[in-house]
């Protein structure tokens, strides 16, 4: 009957330290599945950084690009109305020679 009980109790002391290799174990899976984890967070973090970086850089060109448009449209509109003003300020000017007395004022 002795033997029996120091059977069993062989057989607890086994499966305990058999469960305890396999919390041990447990335990070092978690914490490097932490660490991978952790580093697949950064590696996806600094790819979104580099994708956002990306993206305002491309916006900002576009914007600065649309801006020297809108310049050279604008620079082109004043051109245009600088124009027409002396053109009609040339034919005011013409007209108004025109409307002058061609005759030359005598003296007393």
């Amino acid at each position: 009957m002795q033997e029996v009980v120091q059977e069993v109790l062989a057989e607890e002391k086994n499966a305990r330290e058999r469960i305890e290799k396999a919390r041990a174990q447990a335990r070092r899976a978690i914490e490097a599945a932490q660490i991978t984890a952790q580093k697949i967070i950064e590696e996806a973090r600094q790819a979104a950084l580099q994708e956002a970086e990306q993206i305002i850089a491309t916006a900002q060109a576009q914007a600065k690009q649309e801006q020297e448009e809108q310049l050279a449209k604008a620079r082109a509109r004043q051109s245009a109305v600088i124009e027409e003003y002396r053109a009609e300020i040339a034919a005011a000017v013409e007209m108004l020679f025109q409307a002058l007395p061609s005759g030359v004022a005598k003296k007393p």
